[in-house]
């Protein structure tokens, strides 16, 4: 008879229920609407960074967070500002005047903020609805206004 001990257990324990809970790759390359799948793994993605400095200070003895944890940080950033910032799945079943079909607006993003004046604006694209408000708001324009209806 051998004796395992107890923490080599939990650690055989720990393995386990992690195996349960594992995530089979393949099943993210199934033919899936990559739309519902972005939609269900982002706010996961979210919730697990959101934890991370939590995380940091619970399992950290000294006040020094740990630079795995600051890396986690890093990447965090550059996923959430370089890429899901610009990106809106495309939904073809969607009408033109839908208020959810606005893909083509975030090809324009930048992260921060642009400075420029009035009188820069060469143009203004608008519903003809909105005109009177922009002209309210905006007295002193005098580019064009072109109505996108």
């Amino acid at each position: 008879v051998h004796e395992i001990p107890t923490d080599t257990l939990t650690l055989i324990r720990a393995a386990e229920k992690a195996k349960e809970k594992a995530v089979d790759l393949r099943d993210s390359f199934k033919k899936v609407a990559r739309a519902s799948l972005f939609d269900q793994r982002v706010p996961e993605y979210v919730d697990l960074i959101s934890r991370q400095p939590k995380r940091a200070f619970e399992t950290s003895t000294s006040l020094e967070v740990p630079s795995e944890h600051l890396e986690i940080r890093d990447i965090d950033q550059f996923i959430s500002f370089q890429i899901l910032s610009f990106i809106k799945f495309f939904d073809d079943r969607k009408a033109d005047d839908d208020p959810e079909n606005f893909y083509m607006e975030r090809e324009w993003r930048v992260v921060g903020n642009i400075r420029f004046n009035l009188d820069d604006v060469e143009r203004v694209i608008l519903p003809r609805a909105d005109s009177k408000r922009l002209r309210e708001a905006l007295p002193e324009y005098c580019g064009q206004v072109t109505f996108s209806d």
